[in-house]
């Protein structure tokens, strides 16, 4: 059961940065109950020392963790190629609109060339 909710709330975690309180709090509920059922606690006993034993972070903390990490590999070019292409492919529609609202492309263009550095 531990890694089943893990996997469930680590997939593409990184799409839920910046979601509202109210749906992370759903999210966190969900990591409490199922620690509550992994360790056999109380409803009403504490949860963090639980959290702790099974070596889980927050939900918060878990969606900033993934992403930290994600960027750091990009960095370090221990990433799958998909993130590459991804970049890549951000810089070029940056090249074909360089006059687009939708992104700050002052910041993009900046970070796609160092993503794309090794493949120019």
């Amino acid at each position: 059961m531990n890694a089943f909710v893990t996997s469930r709330l680590d997939y593409c975690n990184s799409i839920l940065f910046g979601l509202s309180n109210t749906e992370l709090q759903k999210l966190q509920r969900v990591q409490n109950t199922a620690a509550r059922l992994i360790c056999n606690i109380n409803k009403f006993d504490h949860i963090t020392p639980t959290l702790v034993k099974l070596h889980w972070l927050p939900v918060r903390y878990r969606i900033n963790f993934k992403i930290l990490l994600n960027t750091c590999k990009v960095f370090n070019g221990q990433t799958v190629v998909i993130i590459k292409l991804t970049c890549g492919i951000i810089h070029l529609l940056m090249d074909l609109f360089p006059q687009s609202a939708l992104i700050n492309v002052n910041q993009m263009h900046e970070l796609s060339c160092v993503f794309n550095s090794d493949s120019r």
